[in-house]
């Protein structure tokens, strides 16, 4: 314990520690401000004219038009939304009349237009134009949705447990959906947030990975090898401060990102299904339910990320070289996943998708049709970067130990 504490106070002399913790926490009032200025909403005034509100003077305005059909999404009041949408529109003119009923309608409308002309090879029917819309699409929308992407499951994959696993999920999506008001801005702050873990990532790898190096450079190593800790008992505890940094500064930078967009935007559209944000996601959860597993994504990417970075420490000599492998080893994965890791459930996905940085896309692998085949086990996307991302954590804290108790110069 001594040894740990001793690493502790080591690592708080450091000004690297508070220039890091700073500038992520600079970042993360940044990002969510910036969530807070982009927010934007549509209001009509007295005399029929519109008006856009931005910032944060959006957000009530943006409530109060949601707040008119909040609740259970069901299938007449899809009905009542269409049809209230086609007599505003103005063929002629290909423009909406806009008022207060047409306002209170977009959300619903937008879900149609999603199940229109989103994938629309996989529809029965597609409409070209607004007024070309049938009834049918929401008298049974539902139905339509189920079946069409029972469509898609069947175009997406040739495995029989994939397609069977897909379709069970999809059959388990509770409608009719639901939304509560502002549930919109969380769209965006999830967004943000996804971008800042990978800011989180950087910093904590940017402390990482001088933890054993520094040492090495130094000639310092060669002092605490003698003593009675100086090996195994040294490595654990180096460890253990590189996981900790990054632990303590994720759940700072999350309370704080987090804790500004709820006061902001307020809770209640966390309660909103997770299908608001795409028709097509095969999740039956919430908003809510969704930034848990964001979170915990979140949090085990960091400790995987860092258990790999401790390694490279461990092994490199000079703590530059350390640290620009670590940091080209997140932005290498991360440019190379968004270029070759786009098909569901493909063996490319699944080969990105099992380093620990891949726990930062978890708002985007809840809401893929994505089921990865590993020799006869079917997994959904989110389970695989925390499965992997806590057996690379325990693979790599032994490693790094190992490696740095038989250290040779």
């Amino acid at each position: 314990m001594r040894v740990l504490w001793n690493e502790i106070r080591k690592s708080m002399q450091m000004k690297n520690t508070y220039i890091y913790a700073a500038v992520t926490l600079a970042i993360t009032i940044f990002f969510a401000g910036y969530c807070v200025f982009v927010s934007r909403a549509e209001d009509v005034n007295a005399d029929g004219s519109l008006t856009i509100v931005n910032g944060s003077a959006a957000i009530p305005v943006q409530k109060n038009t949601d707040r008119s059909l909040s609740g259970q999404v069901t299938e007449e009041k899809l009905k009542n939304a269409l049809q209230t949408v086609q007599e505003h529109y103005d063929k002629t003119k290909d423009e909406f009349v806009y008022d207060k009923e047409f306002l209170n309608c977009q959300r619903l409308f937008g879900i149609m237009n999603e199940l229109n002309y989103v994938y629309p090879e996989f529809n029965e029917e597609t409409y070209d134009s607004i007024d070309q819309m049938s009834q049918n699409m929401a008298d049974s929308y539902y139905t339509v949705r189920a079946e069409k992407i029972d469509k898609m499951i069947d175009a997406f994959y040739t495995s029989e447990g994939q397609k069977q696993k897909a379709k069970k999920m999809n059959e388990k999506v509770k409608v009719p959906f639901s939304y509560y008001e502002g549930y919109g801005f969380w769209n965006a702050a999830l967004e943000y947030y996804t971008i800042l873990l990978v800011v989180i990532l950087i910093a904590a790898a940017l402390f990482a990975a001088p933890i054993f190096a520094q040492d090495y450079h130094s000639g310092a190593d060669l002092v605490f090898r003698t003593t009675k800790y100086g090996r195994k008992t040294l490595g654990v505890c180096r460890f253990i401060v590189a996981q900790l940094y990054g632990i303590i500064l994720f759940i700072l930078a999350s309370l704080l990102f987090l804790g500004i967009c709820t006061f902001f935007f307020g809770s209640e559209g966390l309660q909103t299904s997770i299908q608001m944000m795409t028709i097509y996601a095969l999740a039956d959860m919430t908003y809510g339910q969704a930034l848990g597993y964001v979170i915990v994504g979140g949090l085990i990417s960091v400790i995987g990320t860092i258990s790999m970075i401790a390694f490279f420490s461990a092994k490199i000599k000079s703590p530059i070289v350390s640290v620009i492998i670590s940091i080209a080893f997140i932005l290498v994965w991360k440019i190379a996943a968004m270029l070759f890791s786009s098909s569901a459930g493909s063996v490319s996905r699944l080969f990105f998708m099992t380093f620990p940085m891949s726990g930062t896309e978890m708002i985007h692998s809840l809401t893929a049709i994505s089921i990865f085949k590993l020799f006869h086990w079917y997994i959904w996307e989110p389970y695989w970067p925390i499965l992997t991302g806590m057996f690379i954590s325990m693979v790599f804290f032994f490693i790094t130990v190992y490696v740095y108790e038989r250290k040779k110069y």
